[in-house]
């Protein structure tokens, strides 16, 4: 994967796989020799959460910043005041952040820790198999919008289109002309392609994760 500067924002419409990118990155990085502080930013959506992982990362000793209701049926927007203080860091910090421009707008407020601390690069996940991401245009939009609130530009795209469990070889390939044409779109470089890692020897150049993500009925399977 390319360098990427010490922090790195990832945001995207709701269901396209940041908060499972978040902890996988989050592992590769620690695996790395790299101290490791992951942050959920994302104070819309409450139902996956990188609190769920609290364990699993302790284990690794990575440092983890959530709201302090995360995982209670409490839902106030609050950030944690300690994400300024990891802002300004020396650590590895890799942040989930509100899918759209509601959920952006927390960036705002860090803008000169960020600035300081040499900036970011905000990575836009999209999956061409979840709403409101089924075109080049709504995408292009949504990404515009983040910008705008955010006050940050989004640097790269990562494409992690996905059908859960059932995602074959062939829907990850299906997407790969879809991010050819919204990279030319939005002049935006594409850092990654994302697969299950059953998948990821199956296609060329494709980044392998684990799906620690799933619905609460569905059994943990290594994969």
């Amino acid at each position: 994967m390319k360098a990427l500067k010490n922090i790195i924002l990832l945001t995207g419409y709701y269901g396209c796989g940041k908060t499972n990118l978040a902890v996988n990155l989050a592992l590769d990085y620690c695996d790395a020799g790299e101290m490791v502080t992951l942050i959920d930013l994302d104070v819309v959506n409450p139902f996956f959460r990188s609190a769920d992982f609290l364990t699993l990362l302790e284990e690794k000793g990575i440092e983890l910043i959530a709201p302090r209701y995360a995982n209670t049926l409490i839902d106030i927007p609050a950030v944690p005041r300690e994400v300024s203080a990891a802002f300004s860091g020396r650590r590895r910090v890799i942040a989930d952040v509100g899918g759209d421009d509601a959920g952006a707008a927390v960036l705002g407020r860090y803008g000169g820790e960020i600035e300081r601390a040499g900036g970011a690069d905000m990575a836009y996940l999209f999956s061409v198999y979840r709403p409101r991401t089924g075109s080049v245009k709504e995408v292009h939009d949504n990404i515009r919008a983040i910008e705008a609130v955010s006050g940050l530009k989004v640097t790269y795209l990562i494409n992690s289109s996905n059908l859960g469990k059932e995602t074959s070889s062939g829907d990850v390939s299906a997407s790969l002309g879809f991010s050819n044409e919204l990279s030319e779109l939005t002049g935006i470089p594409l850092l990654m392609t994302v697969a299950l890692g059953r998948i990821a020897g199956e296609v060329e150049g494709l980044y392998a994760v684990k799906r620690f993500v799933r619905l609460p009925w569905e059994p943990f399977e290594d994969e």
